[in-house]
């Protein structure tokens, strides 16, 4: 009698699209471990339903995201116990001014050198992960199919959406400000949940600008259908957005950090902007006037990206024997 071939899983402490598309393309399932607990429970509580679900499946090969940094700390010591081949997909999470001291990076650089494989986003992480001792291979995002039920109005301001989570690596402030160098024929739409924090200085925006709190998904896609430009923007160095995925795949024109990372990738369609708010209104208005060419620029990127894309996903299942690459 044959022994049951044990399976390949993928395990995420949080929701995340990259996650559910890359789990979904690889026919892995995914298991979304996300606690209600607070500070250090959190981890603690994540940590312990990982280890019973890992000792209950008993995967031959299995995928992780990071973040959560002690997520992949802990799958990479228990590698040896449980036998699987470990497959960390890490995000760009680095603190590259600091890349050896202190506990994050401790566990940090103890995953990359544990894992089998490290999936990353662009090159400069890749050198890093290699320079601290592991396996790197890039696979951007593959690009989320959208289907908004709604299109940018006619007459009217001209919308831009600027796709925030109000993490501390994006200028917030900075688009505020531009927002009030900019006629009123440009309305911008913020989005994500207001930090408490942030909520008096929210109260001053200025008329131009709206934030649209926390949306759900349907709503939150139909929003990007019905603008006129996507504008995604991070002061941290080797990272690429999931707005400026998004507004690919919608093929929106799109404003973007002026950083290697997303200037080499997104190539087309986009106007680059350094993160002042003078450059950030004159980088809008330019995309607002260019947006019908902006958009046909888009059209050309899209295969391009997607035939990129299916090269590397075909690599990383080549690498790992899974699915039809490992026939």
């Amino acid at each position: 009698m044959s022994r049951r071939r044990r399976p390949a899983i993928w395990i995420s402490w949080e929701r995340h699209r990259r996650s559910r598309e890359l789990s979904r393309a690889l026919s892995v399932p995914l298991y979304e471990i996300v606690s209600r607990r607070g500070g250090r429970f959190r981890g603690i509580d994540c940590a312990l339903r990982t280890i019973a679900l890992l000792l209950k499946i008993r995967p031959s090969l299995l995928f992780v995201q990071n973040p959560s940094v002690l997520l992949a700390a802990l799958a990479s010591f228990l590698k040896p116990v449980c036998g699987y081949t470990l497959a960390v997909d890490r995000h760009s999470n680095f603190d590259f001014s600091d890349t050896q001291h202190g506990l994050f990076n401790f566990l940090s650089n103890y995953g990359i050198r544990r894992a089998d494989l490290t999936i990353v986003t662009n090159e400069a992480v890749q050198r890093l992960v290699e320079e601290k001792g592991g396996r790197a291979l890039i696979l951007q995002d593959l690009l989320p199919q959208l289907a908004a039920r709604s299109e940018a109005p006619r007459g009217g301001p001209l919308r831009v959406v600027y796709v925030c989570s109000f993490s501390p690596d994006e200028p917030v402030e900075e688009v505020l400000e531009a927002a009030r160098l900019l006629d009123s024929n440009v309305h911008v739409y913020v989005t994500g949940r207001i930090p408490g924090a942030f909520q008096a200085r929210a109260q001053r925006a200025p008329a131009t600008l709206t934030f649209t709190g926390f949306l759900p998904e349907d709503e939150y896609i139909d929003l990007l259908g019905s603008s006129d430009v996507v504008l995604a923007l991070t002061k941290r160095e080797h990272t690429l957005l999931c707005g400026a995925y998004e507004g690919v795949s919608l093929r929106k024109p799109l404003v973007l950090s002026n950083q290697e990372a997303l200037r080499s990738y997104f190539r087309k369609g986009v106007v680059l902007t350094e993160n002042t708010p003078e450059a950030i209104a004159v980088a809008i208005r330019a995309a607002v006037e260019g947006r019908a060419r902006l958009s046909a620029e888009l059209d050309e990127l899209v295969p391009e990206l997607q035939a990129d894309w299916s090269s590397r996903f075909h690599h990383l299942k080549s690498r790992l024997g899974v699915g039809d690459a490992a026939a």
